[in-house]
């Protein structure tokens, strides 16, 4: 008998992955669970650091406190939104996202996510568009007459990406049994420290706010 509720996520949330990759995950994790917990709390913790980037970035650009440090947070959030993705990619060493640099970290993500039809093939171009604006108010200060423009368009590139890695994260998570594992990371073990270290009170609330919108969070 058909499961109405199965049909209708299949229709609203396509999968992802095809069934050899899964079979080939859930073999993964039946051989070394610890590990793929492991690597869901590291997922978390850059999934923390995307969304704080994020939230901070929309707070400056909606409030007009200023539009050069937008531009290079919204990097940095799909920056550590990549990261959170590939630590749940399983052909991906996690050795090779430590100090990661840029062009490596774009490198894995087209060969890991967007070849392997993974994630949607649009986010080399939302993830170079966004590093184009953080470099040129990191180097050219003060020769863009249209920042805030730009910045609201960019911005759009970044959400773009985030539903792209919320809906990969979950996907993996849910085929591994580690989503609840990467919630609580956050919801009840490092999150609080984090937010209180780097963020203002408001922003805080935002990006709870966000986190438990995206279901991310317990």
């Amino acid at each position: 008998m058909i499961n109405l509720k199965d049909l209708i996520d299949s229709y609203l949330n396509p999968p992802i992955c095809n069934q050899s990759y899964i079979e080939k995950l859930r073999n993964d994790v039946k051989n070394n669970n610890e590990a793929w917990e492991n690597r869901a709390i590291l997922s978390s913790k850059s999934f923390l650091k995307a969304i704080c980037f994020k939230v901070v970035s929309e707070s400056m650009l909606e409030n007009k406190i200023n539009f050069i440090f937008p531009p290079i947070g919204f990097y940095y959030s799909v920056f550590h939104l990549s990261l959170s993705m590939l630590f749940l990619e399983r052909t991906t060493e996690i050795s090779q996202l430590k100090k990661i640099h840029h062009n490596t970290l774009i490198k894995l993500v087209k060969n890991k996510l967007i070849q392997t039809k993974l994630i949607d093939k649009g986010y080399e171009n939302w993830y170079a568009e966004l590093r184009e604006l953080r470099e040129f108010c990191n180097y050219n200060f003060g020769y863009q007459e249209n920042l805030e423009k730009l910045t609201n368009k960019i911005s759009k590139n970044a959400n773009r990406a985030f539903d792209e890695g919320i809906r990969f994260n979950r996907h993996i998570l849910n085929i591994t049994d580690n989503l609840f594992r990467f919630q609580v990371g956050i919801g009840d073990g490092f999150g609080d420290d984090i937010l209180d270290t780097y963020i203002s009170e408001e922003d805080k609330a935002n990006v709870w706010s966000d986190l438990a919108q995206f279901g991310m969070t317990v």
